[in-house]
Order: C-alpha cells, then sequence, then structure tokens
C-alpha cells in the first residue's frame, strides 16, 4: 500500500459485490467492517456494470448494497483503469512529474448518481452495456497488438517446467515490461516518448507496471493451456491498476485472484487479494 492513510482500505471487485449482496447477514457484516475501521473503495466500473444490468430488481439491490457500504464508511468512487492509466500519462508529459494519488479520488458525478439512484434505469441499461462492450473492444485491440510481443517470450510449447519465474525473467532481460509501458504511453499522447523520461515515468507510476506485469501473467496462463485453468478476463486483468493503493482487493472471482496475487509477487505491493467468499466472510462473520 503507498501513501499515508493508515486505515485498512479495501477496493471491491464486481464479483465480491455481487456476493455480497447474496449475503443473508450482509447488513451485519458490513457493520462489523465498519466498527473495524475498514474504508471501502468501488471501481466506476463496477457501476457501469450495474448499470448496464437489464434487470431492473437487481440493480437495485446491488445499488442498495454499494449504498449501505457508503454509509458505514468513507466509501469513495474510483477513476476505472483506463482512466487512471491515460490520466496519468498525460499527467506526467503535461506537466514533467506524476502525483497519480490525485487520480483515485472521488467521482462527484458517480457519487451524486449512486445518491439519487434514478439514472439507473432500463434506456441507460441498454447504452451502458454498448459502451461497456466498446470499451472491451477497445482493450482486446490493445491486447491483439501487444500479443506478438508477449508470446514471443514463450516457447513453441509451454510445458510444465517453464515456470512463470522463468518468463518474468526473460521479460526483465529482453526489456518486454519497459517496451510496453513505451507503447501504451505513446498511444495515448500521439507521439514518440524519451528514454529517459519513459524510465522515470515507468518508475514512478507504479498503476502501469501492475498492468503491464498483469498482461503478461495473463498471457502465461492462455499459454500454459492447463486444461483445469480459465484465463481472467479483461477487466479482471486491469483492475491490478488499484493494487498500489489498498490494503486489500476483494474479489469473489477464482481466476483473477490468482493472475493478481501472482503481480502482487512480482511487483512486490504490499496489498493482499482477499477472497470474499473464503476469507472476508469469514473473517468478519458473527
Amino acid at each position: 500500500m503507498q501513501g499515508q492513510d493508515v486505515r485498512e482500505i479495501l477496493i471491491w471487485d464486481t464479483s465480491a459485490i455481487n456476493a455480497l449482496t447474496r449475503e443473508i447477514d450482509r447488513h451485519d457484516l458490513i457493520l462489523r467492517m465498519s466498527h473495524s475501521g475498514i474504508v471501502h473503495r468501488i471501481p466506476m466500473y463496477v457501476f457501469d456494470e450495474i448499470a448496464a444490468t437489464l434487470s431492473s430488481e437487481t440493480r437495485v439491490q446491488l445499488l442498495e448494497v454499494c449504498r449501505e457500504l457508503k454509509s458505514h464508511s468513507e466509501m469513495i468512487i474510483l477513476l476505472s483503469p483506463w482512466h487512471v492509466i491515460e490520466a496519468g500519462v498525460r499527467m506526467f508529459w503535461e506537466v514533467g512529474g506524476i502525483d497519480w494519488q490525485i487520480l483515485f479520488g472521488v467521482i462527484p458525478e458517480y457519487e451524486n448518481a449512486l445518491a439519487s439512484g434514478h439514472v439507473f434505469d432500463d434506456e441507460l441499461a441498454k447504452i451502458q452495456k454498448r459502451q461497456n462492450r466498446e470499451n472491451l473492444r477497445r482493450f482486446e485491440d490493445y491486447v491483439a497488438q501487444a500479443r506478438g510481443q508477449f508470446e514471443s517470450l514463450f516457447p513453441p510449447q509451454l510445458n510444465a517446467h517453464q515456470t512463470l519465474d522463468d518468463i518474468v525473467a526473460r521479460a526483465h532481460a529482453t526489456g518486454l515490461i519497459e517496451q510496453n509501458v513505451r507503447y501504451y504511453c505513446e498511444n495515448i499522447l500521439g507521439h514518440s516518448v524519451d528514454t529517459r523520461d519513459l524510465e522515470r515515468f515507468s518508475a514512478l507510476f507504479l498503476p502501469i507496471r501492475a498492468m503491464i506485469y498483469t498482461f503478461l501473467l495473463g498471457h502465461f496462463h492462455r499459454n500454459k493451456g492447463i486444461p483445469a485453468s480459465k484465463p481472467a478476463g479483461a477487466i479482471d486483468l486491469l483492475a491490478s491498476v488499484y493494487l498500489p493503493v489498498c490494503h486489500g482487493f476483494v474479489t469473489d472471482d477464482q481466476d483473477q485472484q490468482a493472475v493478481l496475487r501472482e503481480t502482487l509477487r512480482c511487483c512486490s505491493f504490499r496489498a493482499e487479494v482477499i477472497w470474499f467468499s473464503g476469507v472476508l466472510r469469514e473473517k468478519y462473520r458473527s
């Protein structure tokens, strides 16, 4: 956890909000977390996914849980991962430095929407669903363009003896991490960047390093080809940008848990990935 806030900050994935909504004793669970001094953060993408939910009954239930978390904590809504990365890149190259933790501040528009609730309607659900698909397409375009660089690390037939540590070591040796940081920055800025500036940015802006490592890990899981495993999805990987600014990232998605825990190990962040159903619920149950 980077920063000076000593309280326990938990960031919630959509899967964890869904699981909390299904909890019979969720009111008591939220109260017990509140009494422990936990501060909740919910990424903007969670609300985008709630807004895209076609069932009005489900939307109401999910929003009510988010309001309840807010009523018992200093809960704020965070920028979505792609907005965090884009804003961080532009901030650095426009002002020559970066105080990137301000990118994780309050979003008034979403705070107001959560308070009122009336904007989360059936018409918005259709619009938001289309927007979510467009965001996913943009992400998949990036992954497709970067695939050749990542897959150059993997032998033609990756086997059980090829470990993740081997792949990460090769990524460092070939400069692949820095190449992809450059690729992403130049895509956002629309021009080439100086190598020294890029190195300084990469060292300062921890969220982009977390994201690139997670992309690498995601490609590793896909190339490993283990029949029992299912690669984490796009938003599961992008959620890694939050790891430098929390004590715990709460998820109920086991595939996401696996890749984010590996990201923590590679980046040496002090956060942890918390399984809602298997850890958090048991910790705060009566």
